[in-house]
């Protein structure tokens, strides 16, 4: 409960990740959303869907 709570209060730290590469040229976004699908293929525990935002 602890962890859900604190990554739910964090920034969109995803979303600006992706975004700052975004902005440098390279796919932040198409890198994000392979990452996070990647962890649900190894149903590995998700405290944010931060390719979602």
């Amino acid at each position: 409960a602890e962890r859900l709570a604190w990554a739910k209060a964090l920034p969109p730290l995803g979303k600006q990740w992706a975004e700052a590469r975004n902005a440098a040229g390279q796919p932040g976004t198409e890198i994000l959303k392979a990452w996070m699908g990647e962890m649900r293929a190894a149903n590995q525990p998700i405290a944010r869907q931060w390719d979602r935002e």
